[in-house]
């Protein structure tokens, strides 16, 4: 895995927050707000009883994001071929890039549609 690096300290958390939301490209908007990119994160450190906050920087944070249900769908053929070739769910969601459990969803919605 790869290691994190500290980009910037801040003192209070929610001026962290405020820049890691800017470095990930999230804006508010009147209904709440934009999806941004997972690059950036909060990590906080404890000394002496008095925390900081640093934002750090992943290359390896999107690899790490699952992949829901409707960004899989699409992929329900991919998925039974494999099946039928015999690998075992977990194998199929670790190949795909998702949680097992939306695996098995999708391919028992598929024999049952069949």
């Amino acid at each position: 895995m790869a290691r994190k690096k500290a980009i910037e300290r801040y003192e209070t958390l929610e001026e962290a927050v405020n820049r890691a939301r800017e470095l990930n490209n999230v804006i508010k908007l009147t209904g709440g707000l934009s999806s941004g990119t997972y690059d950036y994160c909060i990590k906080i450190h404890r000394k002496n009883g008095k925390r900081s906050y640093s934002v750090e920087k992943s290359d390896e944070a999107f690899k790490d994001k699952k992949m829901k249900k409707s960004e899989v769908k699409g992929r329900t053929k991919e998925i039974i071929e494999m099946r039928t070739q015999g690998l075992s769910y977990d194998k199929i969601a670790e190949e795909i890039g998702t949680h097992t459990s939306i695996v098995y969803e999708l391919c028992k919605e598929e024999t049952a549609g069949l």
